[in-house]
């Protein structure tokens, strides 16, 4: 009678431990499976504030998620580098969406991988020199110039303007907290020219009040922001950045973003070494 209890006893620990094991396996199983992303979107000087974003972002990275299997996402929009790096450290992100002077300036620390160039009006195209007519880059000598971009003096002389100017020796570059004040400054004689880039020269030119300002030099057309996996690419994502804004244009319109592209990367190299030379 003993033994015939302790052999439906060990039956039942045998049957409990196998539910236990075909549960833990199911749990792996999901977790193996299961994919999320961690996303961070770094414009240091844009628009808004983070909260303000994050319905948006939310919305976007949500179709996204659609596109690219991520069972799990979540993403922050941050409009200043100190705060941008704070995240990076504390909560490394697993996608990156930066304008192309934090790419190039970030790419190793941040062990990033571009993945795509993003599309629109705004981060695309050239850098301009402004001036009023009759200014000539000989007359800037030791005069003051602003610009309200954030890209670094760096960047600005040997990207932005592809070493024809160097924006530390060729005059006094000073910061304004917008392109606007500087552009104001430039029409009043406050400052002997400014530093814009290609939407807000366009903007520019649209004004009245301050078409009056031309072009002393244009710099080379270069990529907009990059949207950079941190790790190797993720193919997955390519596919999905390609085709998000053809199936979810509203959502992207309230991303200012009219698209997205392959990025070249034999290019973005180029820059770099340009950059770090």
């Amino acid at each position: 009678m003993k033994d015939g209890f302790k052999r439906m006893r060990n039956l039942r620990i045998s049957r409990t431990s196998n539910c236990i094991i075909a549960v833990l396996t199911m749990l792996v199983a999901f977790s193996a499976s299961a994919t999320s992303a961690r996303v961070l979107l770094c414009f240091p000087g844009g628009p808004g504030s983070t909260e303000q974003a994050q319905p948006i972002v939310d919305e976007f990275l949500g179709h996204l998620a659609s596109l690219t299997g991520w069972d799990d996402v979540n993403g922050t929009y941050i409009n200043n580098m100190r705060d941008c790096r704070a995240t990076m450290k504390a909560h490394p992100a697993s996608v990156v969406m930066v304008p192309l002077d934090l790419f190039l300036a970030e790419r190793k620390a941040w062990k990033l991988t571009a993945n795509a160039a993003l599309q629109n009006e705004e981060t695309a195209g050239s850098y301009h020199l402004v001036a009023l007519p009759g200014t000539t880059m000989e007359s800037l000598s030791g005069k003051v110039v602003q610009t309200g971009l954030k890209a670094s003096d760096t960047f600005l002389s040997r990207v932005a303007f592809d070493s024809k100017v160097d924006v530390t020796k060729s005059f006094t570059l000073e910061r304004t907290r917008s392109a606007r004040k500087a552009v104001k400054n430039a029409v009043k004689g406050k400052a002997a020219a400014a530093i814009l880039n290609d939407v807000q020269f366009k903007a520019l030119q649209s004004s009245a009040k301050y078409s009056k300002l031309t072009s002393l030099l244009a710099g080379p057309t270069l990529p907009g922001a990059i949207v950079a996996n941190t790790g190797e690419k993720d193919d997955t994502l390519h596919k999905a950045l390609l085709g998000v804004c053809k199936k979810h244009a509203e959502a992207c319109k309230k991303m200012r973003i009219t698209g997205f592209e392959t990025v070249d990367s034999d290019k973005l190299s180029t820059l770099e070494k340009s950059l770090n030379k």
